[in-house]
């Protein structure tokens, strides 16, 4: 197994080299852009056929939220590459529901500035399944896949699930923008990070994950979890 490094073209290109395909995704960071480029010209280079991304609901160059724009240049740089691909855009993953952990374990609430949003939130586990298929199949070549849960839900929904799950009360508490970057600043999370996620979260207040859509259901055969 050879390993390439982001900052080492080359090393790269070597890791590459008689690779098929590539499923790339990566952690949203200031250097997302640079890293994920690096990627797909080194694919380009190494004679991938193909490369398989995991972008974002949403993702637009301008976006308010830096890691919705940078998965946009990621994207166009893909779709210049010549390489063939697929984009799977994702909504907001039910499992970033686990940064809401020990609020639960030890208020018994959900704190997050989601007050009336309704998002589709989907299964990771989902997205895992749609890139399988599509990694194994053709006939997915310049697609791109909007990836949701089977409805939109809202937190006040997510509480009670995970009240009736763990067998006590779950409320949810909404918060202000500015506690809720305060409160993850405070917990480690870096600023910048923290400033994005919460600029996200007032776009899902908007609606912009509100519609379910059914493409897990018509890329894989079953229906979304």
């Amino acid at each position: 197994l050879a390993v390439g490094d982001f900052g080492d073209p080359e090393s790269l290109r070597a890791a590459l080299t008689g690779v098929d395909e590539v499923f790339l995704t990566c952690a949203n960071h200031p250097r997302q852009v640079e890293w994920e480029t690096a990627v797909i010209d080194a694919a380009a280079s190494a004679g991938v056929r193909r490369v398989v991304k995991q972008s974002a609901l949403g993702a637009e160059v301008g976006s308010p939220v830096a890691f919705l724009d940078a998965n946009a240049r990621i994207d166009a740089h893909l779709r210049a590459s010549g390489l063939d691909h697929v984009l799977l855009e994702p909504a907001f993953k039910m499992s970033n529901l686990y940064a809401g952990a020990d609020g639960v374990r030890q208020a018994g609430a959900l704190f997050l500035p989601l007050a009336g949003a309704k998002i589709a939130m989907i299964d990771p586990r989902d997205i895992a399944e749609v890139a399988a298929v599509v990694l194994a199949g053709d006939g997915h070549e310049g697609r791109t896949y909007q990836l949701t849960g089977p409805e939109a839900v809202t937190l006040d929904d997510v509480a009670e699930q995970l009240s009736a799950a763990i067998g006590r009360p779950v409320a949810f508490v909404p918060v202000p923008d500015h506690a809720a970057v305060e409160q993850m600043v405070a917990a480690g999370v870096p600023e910048w990070f923290a400033t994005n996620v919460v600029t996200h979260f007032s776009l899902l207040r908007e609606g912009c994950q509100a519609e379910a859509q059914d493409v897990v259901r018509a890329v894989t055969g079953r229906d979304a979890r």
